[in-house]
């Protein structure tokens, strides 16, 4: 790799570094972006469902996660929009901030490597931060729950991103 971007979460920075070991890269260093840290889930953060989804249901006037879960199932409700929408400390994402926060860091990430010609440049960010990226750039290639550390890989031409593969899983087979 010609750079390594990471969040600013602690298991983002161990990730990337365990990786630059595996590919004999140790003496490369890590720059932080917090703008690719994971969807923030406010006083959510950390919960089990039935902890933050319980709460939201009620506020939202549902007599039920499970009523809740219907209107999300049926695309009539965003969870982070529901998330974010009780949150008493205001400090929960919805979905369009946090994929505008993180397609922000994606641009300067490109930005600076395009200035300094380096070409291969590896993020390690997080699921729901790296489905906001895929989504913004191509609807189509949405994939579900991304496993963990998967790879996917984004391409920056001239200003323009494409996705050409997301949730790649193939190299723990090999």
């Amino acid at each position: 790799f010609d750079a390594v971007y990471t969040s600013d979460s602690g298991r983002a920075m161990e990730t990337a570094e365990l990786i630059l070991k595996n590919n004999g890269q140790p003496e490369v260093s890590l720059q932080r972006n917090p703008k690719v840290r994971e969807v923030c889930y406010g006083i959510y953060e950390g919960a089990m469902p039935a902890e933050a989804y319980t709460p939201a249901a009620k506020a939202l006037g549902y007599d039920s996660v499970d009523a809740m879960m219907g209107a999300v199932m049926g695309g009539k409700l965003k969870i982070e929009e529901a998330m974010a929408e009780t949150d008493e400390s205001k400090t929960a994402e919805t979905w369009e901030t946090a994929q505008k926060r993180v397609m922000d860091g994606i641009r300067e990430i490109a930005g600076e490597a395009a200035e300094r010609g380096q070409k291969q440049v590896l993020v390690v960010s997080h699921g729901m931060a790296i489905s906001a990226a895929v989504v913004a750039i191509d609807p189509d290639a949405a994939a579900g729950e991304l496993g963990n550390a998967s790879i996917t890989k984004i391409i920056y031409d001239n200003g323009t991103f494409t996705v050409e593969s997301v949730n790649d899983m193939s190299y723990i087979e090999e």
